[in-house]
This record gives structure tokens, C-alpha cells and sequence, in this order.
């Protein structure tokens, strides 16, 4: 047995302190993962349990982490209700997840499209904890067709808010809920600056992954200003 290994464990027990987590266990990063959720689509969130109080859609869509290379994973988003497909990066930075990704908005009845890499969780979570993304030029063009570019800047802001248990289709869990604000500012030119914070909520469960997801759905928006809510509850997962 190695003496040298076991003083640390030894130092922890006697302080109080758990050893912190492995975040690729944590995150459960591993290749052939998967989550399959329970989507709903309307509108009327009941922000007391998550519920959608008016339901238009319910489809299932699933997350698969497909390969890995050199501590880059690919996260795939299928639909059983359309064939496109949605891509993410995820990778470790010591012990944070950073997320590289691409995400629609409709803001002003323009569409932006928002692509960053970003710290989108620490490994372990805690309440309280908060953290903010630097903020960059993420787009520069012509959003409102007068002929002048126009500037997109983004950052993201991440709160755990608290820890809450979860009874899914999947199962029982305990999940820590983290609000996302995605910051945007819009410089049109010739028209103003204008600030978007859309929120996201996604309730991470140590060991487990992502449980259960709120966002809206920009992509298919009737009304461009009210987008329909999306729940998204965990119904199956594997690996």
C-alpha cells in the first residue's frame, strides 16, 4: 500500500474536508453517454415547478457525447420531431466546464446568431456560486438592412441558485439549479444600443449530468418578442 498516497486522504479526513470531485466524472464526461429528455413547448411557465400551464409540441430530443480528442468532446443534439442536428464542444479548464457553442436569438425581429466559448460550470457546484464570461465581439454585420455594420457583444453570467429534488420521468434526483443570463448588446448603427438578457436554466445532478432544462425556442418563434418556453425533463439515460 502506498503510504505517500494515503497521507493526503488521511490529512482531509482529519480536517473535515471531502476531497473534491473528479469533474469528468462530475460532468460525466464520457464517450457513448447519452440523455434523452421529455420536451414541451408552449407557453405560461409556472415558475413554482417548472411547468408549462399551456403545452402546443411535447417530442423527445437526445443529448449523445460522440467522441473525444485530446479532452475535446463532441455533445450531439438529435430531434425525434425534425432531422437537423445541433453541435457543442465541451472541454476541461482545470476543474471548470467550458461549453463552445452556437445559439439563435431573434432580438428585434432581427437574428443573431451567437457563437463563444464559455465557462459554463464549475466542478463541484455550490449555491451561491456565480461566475461571468469576459465580454467579446461575437458578430459584425448588417442586422437591419441599412447598408451600415452593426456590432454584436456577448457575455454570460452563470448562478447556482439552489440545490432541489427532482422527481423525473428517469427518476429520482438531486440537482443543483443554474440560472444562465445571456448577456447581448446590440450596436445598430445609426439606430442605439440595446441590451438582451435571455435566461436558461439548466439543473445539473453530480454524477448524472444534465436533468432537466428550461430555454425558449428561438428557432421556431411565431412571435419573435415571445418566444414559446421549451421544459426539457430527463425520461432515459446510458452510456
Amino acid at each position: 500500500m502506498n503510504r505517500f498516497f494515503l497521507l493526503p486522504l488521511f490529512l482531509l479526513a482529519c480536517s473535515g474536508q471531502e476531497p473534491k470531485p473528479d469533474p469528468t466524472e462530475y460532468f460525466c464526461l464520457r464517450v457513448g453517454a447519452w440523455w434523452t429528455y421529455t420536451v414541451e413547448r408552449g407557453s405560461d411557465l409556472d415558475t413554482s415547478d417548472w411547468t408549462l400551464d399551456s403545452v402546443m409540441e411535447t417530442y423527445h430530443e437526445t443529448l449523445t457525447i460522440t467522441e473525444e480528442n485530446a479532452g475535446l468532446y463532441n455533445w450531439i443534439i438529435t430531434y425525434d420531431n425534425d432531422t437537423v442536428e445541433d453541435t457543442m464542444q465541451a472541454f476541461l479548464k482545470a476543474d471548470t466546464l467550458m461549453l463552445a457553442f452556437t445559439k439563435t436569438f431573434v432580438l428585434l425581429a432581427d437574428t443573431v446568431i451567437v457563437s463563444d466559448t464559455v465557462p459554463y460550470a464549475p466542478c463541484p457546484l455550490e449555491e451561491g456560486l456565480a461566475w461571468t464570461s469576459p465580454e467579446k465581439i461575437v458578430a459584425i454585420a448588417d442586422l437591419d438592412g441599412n447598408t451600415f455594420d452593426d456590432t454584436v457583444y456577448y457575455s454570460l453570467n452563470g448562478t447556482v441558485e439552489k440545490t432541489e429534488d427532482l422527481n423525473l420521468p428517469a427518476g429520482q434526483f438531486s440537482a443543483l439549479m443554474v440560472l444562465y443570463k445571456h448577456n447581448i448588446r446590440l450596436i445598430l448603427v445609426k439606430v442605439g444600443t440595446f441590451l438582451f438578457h435571455p435566461e436558461q436554466r439548466i439543473w445539473w445532478s453530480p454524477n448524472n449530468g444534465p436533468v432537466r432544462w428550461v430555454d425558449r425556442d428561438y428557432r421556431n418563434a411565431p412571435d419573435p418578442l415571445a418566444p414559446p418556453y421549451l421544459v426539457k425533463n430527463l425520461s432515459d439515460m446510458g452510456d
